[in-house]
């Protein structure tokens, strides 16, 4: 799509995408902005090697493409601009939270900026509400076991501590994003302060063998 900018047919001029959430669950009357750090991390670090360039030019779809616009890929020459609300202000349905505006450039981001922000969206909401339905209880997230990889652990911990947790036990979130850390403890570090007569007893219930 990038590419079709720069089609002879047509003469560059500056789009505007937007991001934001059409509707809401039901239940649900507000979503928090999160993820604009990593975004502008991400705008300001593009780059493509000369590999990269080589395999798109080569690929079937940019084979009719001007040279203008692997050029604009070389130079990573960007034109365009980013508008954004701050990290956690509260959005509601069909409110705009994002924009960049750029001729061709702004199109290759869009996928990036949609997952980062709406996944540390999602997670500060959620971190938000728990928050709001007992505040008298610090919560503390424990997200890298359920995170989808383990990069996205980190980004749970610091979407939720925008969300109004506490900290988080992820010793990295707290290294790269200064969130407070707090421990935990695993099933196993319980279990192994069983006396014998309990781990027989657990044995014995899942019919298991010791392997040695």
């Amino acid at each position: 799509m990038a590419a079709g900018y720069y089609e002879p047919a047509r003469s560059p001029s500056a789009a505007t995408f937007e991001l934001f959430v059409r509707r809401l669950p039901h239940n649900r009357n507000f979503i928090l902005a999160a993820g604009l750090t990593q975004a502008v991390e991400y705008l300001q670090n593009l780059r493509y090697t000369a590999e990269e360039i080589a395999y798109l030019r080569a690929c079937r779809s940019s084979r009719t493409r001007l040279r203008d616009f692997f050029d604009m890929l070389a130079s990573c020459a960007s034109t365009g601009d980013l508008f954004a609300v701050p990290e956690g202000t509260p959005l509601f349905a069909a409110t705009r939270s994002y924009a960049a505006r750029a001729v061709g450039e702004a199109q290759i981001p869009e996928t990036y900026l949609l997952a980062t922000i709406g996944f540390q969206s999602m997670i500060a909401t959620k971190a938000a509400r728990v928050v709001e339905a007992r505040r008298t209880i610090a919560w503390s997230s424990s997200a890298p076991r359920r995170a989808p990889h383990s990069g996205g652990g980190n980004f749970c911990g610091r979407a939720s501590y925008i969300g109004g947790c506490a900290g988080t036990s992820n010793t990295e979130a707290g290294l790269r994003f200064g969130v407070p850390v707090f421990g935990t403890a695993a099933h196993s570090w319980v279990m192994s302060f069983s006396v014998n007569g309990e781990r027989s007893s657990i044995a014995e219930a899942l019919g298991t063998r010791r392997f040695t």
